[in-house]
């Protein structure tokens, strides 16, 4: 909390989420990495995903679903600049093919690890790092980058309502997000709270039956917790055994960010789109820091959460086959995969 409220001060974008996030990474580097709480996780997202329901509205929804097929071309475009850079873990970090992609897919930490596991890669360390540094420097870079374009430092509780009061209807709205959570989680959904509280929100502003708000407070509460969650994923054993992993890793995620977020700019300008709320939507980072980031900026934020949410669904659901057509052309290639 004092990080978050000196960043602040200091005029830094997104201090409540960067702050803790410098924190808790600098402690986990130092070995003193503090224990993450799966709950308190949870209730962050949820928070976050109700807040971001509460940003759509009846005639943005209507203009999203034109904007569908241009979500599925940039998410198959992310991957294809995920799996064409990956080629530079294999020349600099000494992965193998598919552990390299699985690495600079723009997915989960967890679920690429799990997916290289599952296909007999024993190398998930050095995707966890890989994948690391990329969630990490995406979220740290990109918003002072905005920031800095845009000439602004944004407003940390721009998602939420100004005022600290926490009524019943907040308290109903949020424990009907947790329990779509829980439910989408079951089904093996993933983000399955911001998304379940996502639906929960989008249902209460098409309906009005609650009129529920999210005080600034509970996101300035959700930011410090994410931040913290991020900083908390360095693991210190990982980074010094494979210092080159990681420093490899961080510059192919910045060259694969800057080949996506350039890609972005041109579709934008192209298709008479705002520049920066594309650049945001196709970043390829998490959807909660990129929808804060979108927040405290003023762009729009069910854009910026459509397209990530998209993102996330074809890179989860189509990772397996993408990773098993990459190896077959491995080896018509004449390669080892």
């Amino acid at each position: 909390m004092v990080a978050g409220w000196l960043g602040s001060g200091l005029g830094m974008p997104l201090p409540w989420l960067l702050g803790p996030l410098a924190v808790s990474a600098t402690a986990a580097l130092s070995g003193w990495a503090a224990p993450e709480s799966g709950k308190v996780r949870r209730l962050s997202q949820t928070v976050i995903g109700t807040a971001i329901g509460h940003s759509f509205s009846a005639g943005v929804m209507g203009a999203l679903v034109a904007l569908i097929p241009l979500m599925v071309g940039m998410a198959l475009w992310s991957v294809l600049m995920a799996a064409i850079c990956s080629l530079l873990l294999v020349r600099f970090a000494g992965m193998d093919r598919t552990s390299a992609l699985l690495a600079n897919m723009p997915g989960g930490v967890a679920e690429m690890a799990f997916l290289a596991q599952e296909m007999g890669k024993p190398t998930s360390p050095m995707i966890a790092v890989v994948q690391t540094m990329r969630l990490t420097s995406m979220v740290v870079l990109i918003p002072f980058g905005m920031a800095l374009l845009m000439g602004t430092t944004g407003e940390s509780m721009a998602l939420g309502q100004g005022h600290a009061t926490i009524g019943v209807e907040t308290v109903a709205i949020l424990a009907l997000g947790l329990a779509a959570g829980w439910v989408l989680q079951r089904i093996g959904v993933k983000n399955a709270f911001i998304l379940g509280a996502l639906l929960v929100s989008l249902t209460d502003t098409a309906t009005g039956l609650l009129h529920a708000t999210v005080p600034g407070i509970l996101v300035v509460a959700a930011q410090v917790s994410i931040g913290l969650s991020i900083g908390a994923r360095f693991r210190r054993e990982d980074i010094v055994r494979l210092p080159r992993v990681a420093v490899v890793g961080l510059l192919v995620s910045l060259t694969t960010s800057a080949c996506t977020l350039t890609s972005a700019v041109l579709v934008a300008l192209a298709t008479g789109l705002d520049p920066y709320t594309l650049a945001l939507a196709g970043a390829p980072a998490g959807i909660t820091e990129m929808v804060l980031t979108a927040g405290a900026l003023g762009l729009s934020v069910p854009i910026v959460a459509s397209f990530q949410i998209l993102r996330i669904f074809v890179v989860n659901a189509f990772a397996a086959p993408i990773t098993t057509l990459w190896e077959k052309a491995a080896v018509l290639g004449g390669r080892s995969a």
